[in-house]
């Protein structure tokens, strides 16, 4: 490990979100403006910045989700490709593991939900009927699709792989683990409490894990997309400090063990299911693949 190497490392992953950053301007412009049109040339409205997942807050999500897809590709292709390491599109067996990321999403964020609920975080305040969130459930469907992909592209993918090809699979998976938490730093909520930024590195290191044990990004994809998709619409957690229809209404209680504004993730109770997770997966597969 050199200094060299980590300043040209840190440099490109700057660079990264630079280019990702500068494609979302640009892809905003037009998203803004069909948007103002559609809503009766309205543009102020459009500006009002809001903590809730409305339709608005949809459309700029993917639009920002695509300029990270289209900036962490532009990266790999000009900069990586000819190094020969991975960006982890291809898995050996990409449904497989995509099936089963998926089911570990439900499974521990269902297990922090019943055990926050059980703890006194949250209550049932009722059951929304799906054909009353049956739209927003299907643009947030595809909205959490755009995000998994994106940001485990970009910190799976590009970052996880420019670290371990200068350094190691451990360094790769502390550091892109801390930018993972890092990408998150303006989510509203994020530093009420020390929860969500620890809960955001131990689950980027869940997803970095899965991410080198599996060989490709599909089984963190999974992860990450029904993590998002059933804290927000069906259990009715703020998803990342942003709210929106669920299936579940919930009537969410001060302190630590609900997660506060952030959602689910802010709560120590989802510290330690992730943290067993982590351990699970490390113990069982990730030691004996080292």
């Amino acid at each position: 490990m050199t200094a060299r190497n980590i300043g040209l490392t840190a440099g490109k992953i700057a660079l990264g979100l630079a280019v990702s950053f500068v494609i979302a301007i640009i892809l905003m412009i037009p998203a803004f403006v069909i948007l103002a049109f559609l809503n009766g040339g309205d543009a102020e409205q459009l500006l009002v910045s809001s903590d809730e997942l409305n339709p608005i807050n949809i459309v700029f999500g993917i639009v920002q989700a695509t300029a990270f897809i289209l900036g962490t590709l532009l990266m790999y292709k000009f900069f990586e490709k000819k190094a020969g390491w991975p960006l982890g599109w291809k898995d050996p067996s990409p449904a497989r593991h995509f099936v089963v990321g998926s089911a570990a999403g439900i499974v521990l964020i269902t297990a922090s939900f019943l055990i926050i609920m059980a703890q006194g975080g949250v209550d049932v305040a009722g059951v929304n009927p799906f054909g009353k969130i049956a739209g927003h459930f299907g643009s947030c469907l595809v909205l959490f699709a755009f995000v998994a992909v994106s940001e485990e592209l970009f910190s799976r993918g590009y970052v996880y792989g420019l670290i371990k090809h200068h350094f190691s699979s451990n360094w790769a998976i502390a550091g892109s683990s801390l930018v993972f938490a890092g990408l998150h730093s303006m989510n509203p909520g994020m530093f009420e409490q020390p929860f969500p930024f620890i809960n955001l590195i131990v689950v980027g290191v869940l997803f970095a894990l899965s991410r080198e044990l599996t060989g490709g990004l599909w089984a963190p994809i999974g992860l990450h997309f029904t993590w998002n998709l059933f804290q927000g619409n069906v259990y009715g957690f703020a998803v990342s400090g942003t709210k929106g229809p669920s299936l579940i209404e919930l009537d969410v209680q001060t302190g630590l063990t609900a997660g506060g504004t952030f959602g689910a993730e802010g709560s120590y109770v989802t510290t330690l299911i992730l943290m067993i997770a982590v351990i699970g997966i490390y113990r069982l597969g990730y030691k004996k693949k080292k």
